[in-house]
């Protein structure tokens, strides 16, 4: 499916609200991108999917994928140490509200921030586009796992874990 505009600026919206409303950490992607799911999903017509993966940039690894499953059957409290990294998808549209966040959180990310600001001449809030145009400007999100509602309420109803460290 393809956009039309407004229906684009409905979800825009959606994503600076929840963007400005909350103060989230580095590294807390699985949370911010849970809540931004819900809230989607709650006020417009799309289905929005919460999945989890690896991200490369430019051919290089910077998160890698380590099944969040099952470390989610026996952990209520969510203070679990996870490798890998969270976006929503909507058809074929990626959002990535945390990826900002998680490289410019640290000097380690150098030449990734880099790319990122010759790619969007910023440093852009979040980053939100077809995957196949992230894609051709050389992020490549891969996806390993769906998370159902069940596991996304489990991320907002520990979202204190995070916001309050």
């Amino acid at each position: 499916m393809k956009f039309n505009q407004s229906e684009l600026l409905e979800i825009i919206n959606l994503v600076n609200q929840t963007n400005q409303s909350f103060d989230f950490p580095s590294n807390s992607c699985l949370y911010s991108s849970s809540l931004l799911t819900a809230v989607i999903n709650d006020h417009l017509p799309y289905e929005a999917k919460l999945i989890v993966g690896s991200l490369s940039i430019n051919g290089a690894l910077v998160f890698q994928h380590t099944p969040i499953l099952p470390l989610l059957k026996n952990n209520t409290d969510l203070k679990l140490s996870w490798n890998g990294h969270a976006w929503i998808e909507i058809f074929d549209l990626i959002i990535d509200l945390s990826i900002t966040n998680s490289i410019f959180s640290s000097n380690k990310h150098n030449n990734f921030q880099q790319h990122i600001i010759n790619q969007f001449h910023k440093v852009p809030d979040y980053l939100i586009g077809q995957k196949n145009l992230l894609l051709d400007k050389g992020f490549n999100y891969i996806a390993k796992e769906k998370l159902t509602n069940l596991e996304i309420d489990l991320f907002i109803k520990n979202l204190d874990n995070i916001l309050n460290e």
